[in-house]
């Protein structure tokens, strides 16, 4: 009789341990699935610290030079003779610069980062050839559209595209000179300027900054390629 009253309580304490050891392996709904790491997002903000860029006035001006790819002939062939000492030489260098200039800029910075600016470009070179260099006329003025995508600390970095229209020359060395006689020659392109670059901003001040521009610029009708390096200040309110 010991056994059998032994027997019903042996099944009960089965039944209760049953849940227990059924679910004992079974993990948590959430574990064993991985975690997504976080994705960092490319979108650029829209509101931007008051010590950032946007939201003003600025103007810029700088100094430096540039470096350019040409094709084709030093210059064009004489019209008046057959010649073929006064034809054109071919460009024997295709990489070449263009000797110090000035860029200066002025604009607006809208609160949302997206600005817009007047710009002019000035090369302070002329070449020695009379009546096919000597002019003081390699200057570009153009519009630019920029956007701030960056700040950090003091730092802004606004990319930029920009349309303009003038002439820019580019130093050819050691070519055959008109008439004959040898030397430099300050090729001119151009007459219109598209152009792509990004600005690298360092706001010391709420007035002042110092400033990198790297820009990139095709000159058509009259084809080169160049790419500008300027270092320069700013103000801005």
């Amino acid at each position: 009789m010991e056994k059998l009253k032994i027997i019903p309580a042996a099944i009960a304490a089965a039944l209760l341990l049953a849940p227990a050891v059924l679910h004992a392996g079974d993990k948590p709904p959430d574990e064993g699935k991985k975690k997504k790491k976080g994705v960092p997002s490319l979108k650029i903000p829209t509101k931007w610290d008051p010590a950032a860029a946007a939201g003003h006035w600025f103007f810029h001006v700088g100094i430096g030079t540039g470096t350019g790819y040409l094709k084709g002939k030093v210059y064009g062939d004489n019209p008046k003779t057959t010649d073929v000492e006064n034809d054109g030489p071919s460009i024997r260098d295709t990489t070449t610069d263009t000797g110090p200039i000035v860029r200066w800029s002025a604009g607006y910075i809208l609160k949302r980062g997206l600005g817009f600016s007047l710009f002019a470009r000035y090369q302070i070179t002329n070449g020695s050839t009379p009546g096919y260099d000597t002019a003081y006329d390699a200057w570009i003025l153009g519009v630019r559209v920029l956007r701030l995508i960056y700040v950090k600390g003091n730092l802004n970095i606004l990319p930029f595209i920009c349309l303009g229209y003038g002439r820019m020359r580019h130093v050819i060395h050691n070519t055959i000179l008109p008439k004959g006689r040898s030397g430099d020659y300050y090729r001119a392109t151009g007459s219109f300027d598209a152009g792509l670059g990004a600005t690298f901003l360092y706001r010391f001040t709420p007035v002042f900054s110092f400033f990198i521009d790297l820009g990139g610029d095709v000159m058509f009708p009259r084809v080169s390629i160049n790419l500008d390096a300027v270092i320069g200040l700013g103000l801005s309110y």
